[in-house]
């Protein structure tokens, strides 16, 4: 199981990173505004949208260099693990979004249909490890893979409960991400072959890094006015504001 860990501790860097900035961001302003479902409504929305618009293109980028992440995080010895490290991190957005109803359900004082949702998570992925390790590392990152994706429909199925959000209106907040992830796929998939030619496992990520995430964010540079829901814009804007006002002061 030492290979199936190094793969899960490799996704897990960026999945804790960006879950825990949440928790600490999200949580005090949550606790303050429990009976304010207009406004939780809009914080569970925004927070949706902007983790797809980071998690996405990470997981598109790491698809692309998967080996030659490894190499440069691990080394080549373990080149075992990048079919898992490629299957789990496809799940990069569900493992770090579900972040946002759990810092929700806590803030409301949901805790303790929040500790069984976090019980039975934990059981799925233990199950899910023991059930795939005949088959090897990829059967155990698949299974573990769905008990991602699981927690994540459950966990955010109860905040939406609890906080009336509509279902509808939620999955148009994730459209827009997706069409660009799956675009940024398509360009990848074209120039594959020129970022071949780059040696280097370090530099090889750089260059993905830098296409995939140019892709990305003019596609939603481009098309955020109609792609993306009115609250990411209503805070794009106001942080651009913001960052403008600050450079136009400091000159």
């Amino acid at each position: 199981m030492g290979g199936y860990n190094k793969a899960y501790n490799l996704i897990g860097y960026p999945a804790t990173l960006i879950g825990t900035t949440l928790d600490n961001v999200m949580f005090p302003i949550l606790s303050k505004s429990q009976d304010d479902l207009a406004k939780i409504r809009k914080f569970f929305y925004t927070c949706t949208c902007f983790v797809a618009l980071i998690t996405l293109p990470i997981s598109v980028t790491c698809i692309f260099c998967s080996k030659e992440l490894v190499i440069f995080f691990l080394s080549e010895k373990w080149l075992s693990i990048v079919v898992p490290f490629e299957i789990m991190i496809v799940a990069l957005f569900f493992r770090t979004s579900y972040k946002i109803s759990d810092t929700i359900i806590k803030s409301i004082g949901k805790v303790y249909h929040r500790s069984v949702v976090q019980i039975g998570y934990a059981a799925a992925v233990v199950l899910g490890a023991y059930l795939g390790h005949s088959g090897g590392l990829g059967t155990v990152a698949l299974y573990v893979t769905i008990a991602f994706v699981l927690n994540y429909v459950v966990t955010t199925g109860l905040c939406m409960y609890f906080i009336k959000a509509n279902v509808l209106y939620y999955l148009v907040t994730l459209a827009g991400p997706f069409v660009y992830a799956v675009l940024s796929c398509i360009v990848g998939v074209l120039v594959k072959n020129c970022v071949s030619v780059v040696s280097g496992a370090f530099l090889v990520c750089v260059v993905w890094t830098i296409i995939i995430f140019s892709v990305y964010f003019i596609l939603f540079l481009i098309t955020r006015k109609f792609m993306v829901i009115k609250e990411m814009n209503e805070s794009f804007d106001s942080v651009m504001k913001s960052f403008l006002g600050k450079l136009k002061k400091n000159k």
